[in-house]
């Protein structure tokens, strides 16, 4: 009887162990998990650029990133995490948007329709918030605004989730963010609508590299 005892404590202790384990794959602790968002990053920064058939090419220039508060981070044992402050309170480290360079490299002019474009970003897909909307036409297709870039020429663009609200308490503007994934297959992708001068259109679609942050700063500012 006392070794079925066991045996079952045992047991108990192994799978509490194991799912711990899993649960909080993705914690890191150590003075400097706060400013682990600034070494996010593209995993192969040679291939953030896309070249598209109608002679757009899309160049990944860099992320919007930080940290967000989430109670229930540590649940999602794929995401990067951390406890801070005497209350521990748990924030994500994610991703808002990209920014990209795009090139027009016709002799046409060229229009990017973001209201009947779409953004792909972790668990979000959808109209992206374009730099330069008001927070409050996040989501709208209606208020998203068109790119347009002349021949030969380029524009700078930043993309985020459009899923963003307005904290009462804090009373400012929040986004929400997808955190960056311990498997490293978070990654970014734009499907954008085309119209030439005379109306003809077409779908450009890039993908950015896996967004990751590299084990070497994980090695340096934390102690996992």
């Amino acid at each position: 009887m006392k070794r079925i005892v066991l045996l079952i404590v045992g047991l108990v202790l192994i799978l509490q162990m194991t799912s711990g384990g899993i649960a909080n794959a993705g914690r890191v602790t150590g003075s400097g998990t706060k400013d682990l968002w600034r070494s996010i990053c593209f995993e192969t920064p040679e291939k953030r650029v896309v070249h598209c058939e109608n002679g757009l090419i899309v160049n990944f220039t860099s992320l919007n990133v930080g940290n967000r508060q989430n109670d229930n981070a540590e649940k999602n044992p794929n995401c990067y995490w951390f406890k801070a402050g005497m209350l521990g309170i748990i924030y994500e480290i994610g991703v808002q948007g990209v920014d990209v360079e795009l090139t027009n490299t016709t002799d046409k002019l060229m229009v990017i329709k973001w209201s009947e474009s779409s953004l792909a970003l972790g668990t979000f897909t959808g109209v992206p918030f374009v730099s330069g909307m008001k927070y409050k036409d996040a989501g709208n297709p209606a208020a998203t605004p068109n790119t347009i870039i002349p021949p030969k020429g380029n524009a700078a663009v930043s993309l985020f989730i459009s899923e963003i609200y307005y904290d009462d308490f804090r009373e400012k503007w929040n986004s929400e963010y997808t955190p960056v994934c311990v498997d490293k297959s978070l990654k970014a992708t734009i499907y954008m609508k085309v119209l030439d001068p005379v109306g003809n259109s077409m779908y450009c679609v890039a993908e950015s590299p896996n967004i990751v942050i590299p084990q070497s700063a994980i090695d340096k500012i934390i102690k996992k």
